[in-house]
């Protein structure tokens, strides 16, 4: 299957320059939140013959670890990112004529 478009939201500008040698017309947001239920009409719209729509996220995981003394699990301040991504699949699947899948990993940031 032929990638056609790539949102990305990565705020490492390492990872962010690896993503822009694979996707060179990647759009590319600093901050997860910047994606609003606007911004990903806009993009899904662009995309009108779209079959699939994969969501690949990670968030860091250091307030889940069982290591760390006082850690708040998905309430804390990073892990608590994880949240995003149903918000960004509801939204996906709100103007997207096709599947939506998401892919989950944990990051180590």
């Amino acid at each position: 299957m032929e990638v056609v478009g790539h949102l990305s939201a990565e705020k490492l500008p390492t990872l962010n320059a690896l993503a822009t040698v694979r996707w060179p017309s990647e759009e590319l947001v600093t901050d997860v939140k910047e994606l609003t239920d606007e911004r990903i009409r806009e993009f899904i719209e662009r995309f009108p013959q779209t079959q699939l729509i994969i969501i690949v996220g990670g968030f860091p995981c250091k307030d889940t670890s069982f290591l760390k003394h006082g850690r708040k699990n998905l309430g804390g301040q990073q892990s608590s990112l994880f949240y995003e991504l149903p918000r960004i699949r509801r939204s996906a699947k709100r103007w997207a004529k096709c599947q939506v899948k998401v892919v989950v990993e944990c990051t180590f940031m």
